[in-house]
This record gives C-alpha cells, sequence and structure tokens, in this order.
C-alpha cells in the first residue's frame, strides 16, 4: 500500500520584535538614541542592510570618514540616509544631492538645506563647524522636519511599521516627511525623529504619529510614546517625560534636565539616578531606577526579548 504524501507542514514563523515588545507592554520611555546632530544625506538608491557604509565610503576619502566617526562619538554628529516617501525613481543618474545638516541642543537647535552637485562633494562639507552647531553652511529650513525609520533590510520591523506612518504623514503633510535609515531601537518601530527638535517617539502607527507631527508643528511636545530627548542621557529623558506628565507643560523647552547624581559603586552599572529638572518657573527632582518587567518572549528578531522600566521612586518640586 503506498503512503498518502502529506502537504509539507506551514512554517510558523516568531513575530518581529516590535510587534513582540508591543505585546509585553514595554514601554520606549527613556531609550531615545543620543544625538546632537546630524548629517542627513539623501539617497534613493537601494537600501541594503550596510547602505549607509557602502554610501560614505564612496563619499567619503578615509580619512574624512575617520574625522565623522570620530565626531560620532565625541561629539554626537549621527549621519544618516534618507529619501523621500514618494520619489523618483531615476538610478543611475548623477544629479544633485541634498543634505539636510543641523542640531538639537536647547538654545542652538538649527537645520539647514545643501545641495551639492555630487555625492563626492560630501567630503567638502565642515563637518567639525557641523558638530559644533555652527550654521550658515545652506539655507534655513522652516519648521520640523520628520523622520520616519523604514530600513527594512536592518530590520523588517522597521519596514512593516515604519512605512505605513510614513505614507500617512507624508499625504497629511506633505514636503515635511523623509524615510531613513537605522535610528536605533527597532523593537520600538514606528520610529519618528524630529528635527532639529531632537525628539525620539517610538511604538507609532499612523494617528499617533500624526498627534505627534501637529503638536511639533505648534511648537510642542507630544508626550505620549516618547522615547526621549536625543541630546540627554537615558536618565534624563526619562525624567524629563515624567515631569511632563506630572505638570502638563507641553513647550519645546518648557521640561529640561539640568543636573543628574547617578547612585551605586564607582566602575559598576548605577543602581539608580537623581534628576533635577526645570519646568517653567519650577524645579523638580525625579529619583528613578530602571529593572527588568519579569516579563520575556522570543522573536524573529532576537532570541529573547526582556523589557525593562523605569520606575519612578520619587518625583518632588524643589524650587
Amino acid at each position: 500500500m503506498t503512503d498518502t504524501l502529506q502537504p509539507p507542514a506551514e512554517t510558523v514563523r516568531e513575530p518581529g520584535c516590535a510587534d513582540v515588545f508591543r505585546r509585553l507592554g514595554g514601554d520606549p520611555t527613556g531609550t531615545a538614541t543620543q544625538m546632537r546632530s546630524w548629517l542627513l544625506i539623501e539617497h534613493d538608491g537601494p537600501w541594503p542592510a550596510d547602505v549607509l557604509t557602502r554610501v560614505l565610503k564612496a563619499a567619503l576619502r578615509p580619512e574624512r570618514r575617520a574625522e565623522l566617526a570620530t565626531l560620532q562619538g565625541e561629539a554626537g554628529l549621527r549621519p544618516l540616509l534618507v529619501r523621500r516617501v514618494r520619489r523618483p525613481r531615476r538610478p543611475g543618474v548623477d544629479r544633485p544631492v541634498t543634505v539636510l545638516a543641523g542640531g538639537g541642543l536647547p538654545g542652538n537647535r538649527w537645520l539647514e538645506e545643501i545641495t551639492l552637485p555630487r555625492l563626492t562633494d560630501l567630503g567638502d562639507l565642515d563637518l567639525e563647524a557641523i558638530a559644533a552647531g555652527r550654521g550658515g553652511l545652506g539655507r534655513p529650513v522652516d519648521g520640523p522636519m520628520f523622520l520616519v525609520c523604514t530600513h527594512g533590510r536592518k530590520d523588517v520591523c522597521c519596514a512593516s511599521f515604519g512605512r505605513p506612518v510614513a505614507r500617512a504623514l507624508d499625504a497629511a503633510h506633505p514636503g515635511r516627511v523623509w524615510e531613513t535609515t537605522h535610528v536605533g531601537g527597532d523593537r520600538w518601530a514606528a520610529n519618528l525623529l524630529t528635527v532639529p527638535d531632537g525628539l525620539l517617539h517610538g511604538q507609532l502607527d499612523p494617528a499617533t504619529a500624526d498627534l505627534v507631527v501637529r503638536a511639533a508643528l505648534r511648537g510642542e511636545v507630544h508626550p505620549g510614546l516618547l522615547r526621549g530627548r536625543t541630546s540627554a542621557s537615558p536618565w534624563a529623558q526619562a525624567a524629563e517625560v515624567a515631569v511632563r506628565v506630572k505638570t502638563g507643560l507641553r513647550g519645546l523647552d518648557d521640561v529640561l534636565a539640568v543636573s543628574e547624581r547617578r547612585h551605586g559603586s564607582p566602575g559598576e552599572p548605577p543602581l539608580g539616578c537623581t534628576v533635577a529638572v526645570s519646568a517653567g518657573a519650577e524645579l523638580w527632582e525625579v529619583r528613578l531606577q530602571r529593572r527588568p518587567t519579569g516579563a520575556c518572549a522570543e522573536s524573529r528578531c532576537d532570541p529573547l526579548l526582556k523589557p525593562a522600566e523605569w520606575v519612578v521612586e520619587r518625583l518632588d518640586l524643589t524650587g
């Protein structure tokens, strides 16, 4: 008797890290990638996982790449590739390249657009001036721009969650939205970076992303799903969010961390931190720590995900 052939069992794929973190209740607060300034380079071609490395290698001499790496590590200058959501497909055409350069430090936020005849002219830019917050390199950009990470070859979650957000925002706010390569934190997709405000939001969908954009266009901060201010430490990011929630202050610079004191032994990870936060005319003191939630799960991006949470132990008005 001939055995009956059975159809192959369907392959069950684990969900992505962003989906798993949402299910586990992961909180994006205090997770913003630290960046103080940006070098945003237009690139319409394919975006493989290492596309930024490839483009910088093609555009910059080795010594300029080394300079950029140093400025990224020491001064927080972050290079990213960007492209319009609805972009012309003209591969292989040598044409001008748009570069956005700017900085996100409170009191010195700026964003300028520079048009380069070709990509290799990127090496003529004064990278040290960009990192130091000195503008005057190009045309000032009016109002904030919004960068949605859609770098699917880096992590598929960025594409599956990011692209619907990018398309919706571009339709509602034409001319202000760019797709960007990896900004860090694919588990928080969809990620939205507002420049030059220097704010990073995560776990967005089209509706919540629109709330973030509309607030930014009013010069305000939408506190929901705010990962943090990119020029601040994780401790300061979390403290600022806690004070915004407590006070209801929405202005861009209404709430700023002014000092932090970490607790623990020298050479060991801090057990907690006390952050002084200026909020309007008031001064708040926030004592917090970060600890695992106890939840865990597998994803196709990571073998084991263990969310952590910020615990605010004290939130006191001191002045």
